[in-house]
This record gives C-alpha cells, sequence and structure tokens, in this order.
C-alpha cells in the first residue's frame, strides 16, 4: 500500500476499518441468529428437558435487553481490539524499493 502512495496512518485507518466492519456484521448476524433461536424457543418450545421430575417440560429462555447490549459492547470491544493490533503492526511495516 506504501508503494501505492498510502502512509502509515492511512494504512492503519484501512485495516482498522476493515476489522471493525468485519467484527460488526458478525456480531449483528450473532445478535439475530440469538434473537430468532429465544424466539422460536419461547414459541415452540423445542429443546425438552429429560425426566418427568420438572415442574416444566422445555428449556425455559428470557429475552433480557440488558443482556444484548452487554454481548454486543463486548463483542465491539473485543473486535476493536483485535483489529488495533494487526492494523498498528500493518502501519509500522517498513517499505523500501530495491
Amino acid at each position: 500500500m506504501q508503494s501505492l502512495g498510502a502512509n502509515k496512518s492511512i494504512i492503519h485507518k484501512i485495516f482498522l476499518t476493515e476489522g471493525l466492519l468485519l467484527g460488526i456484521i458478525g456480531s449483528f448476524i450473532g445478535i439475530a441468529l440469538a434473537i430468532a433461536i429465544c424466539i422460536i424457543q419461547v414459541k415452540f418450545k423445542l429443546i425438552k428437558l429429560q425426566g418427568g421430575s420438572f415442574l416444566i417440560d422445555y428449556f425455559p429462555v428470557k429475552l433480557v435487553a440488558t443482556d444484548f447490549i452487554l454481548v454486543s459492547g463486548t463483542a465491539l470491544v473485543v473486535t476493536f481490539l483485535a483489529s488495533w493490533f494487526p492494523a498498528y503492526k500493518a502501519s509500522r511495516q517498513s517499505f523500501e524499493l530495491k
């Protein structure tokens, strides 16, 4: 990228943006799947509990907004950290023409 004229800050921004984009898309898909699976479990009771000594016959699920916010926030922090270190390393690579 340096040979194409990009300086270190642009390279850092490119790698950081790509990493964050992938992390945000993955987090969004994961949260959407979790919500869908929870709604299906609440409505259709797909996961049954074995044994007859329980008061309920299915695995109980409850959608709590704070849980989803906490998971999303944690995923974003981990995504940022996992993107920042490679972006920093990529921007610090030396380039020389031979």
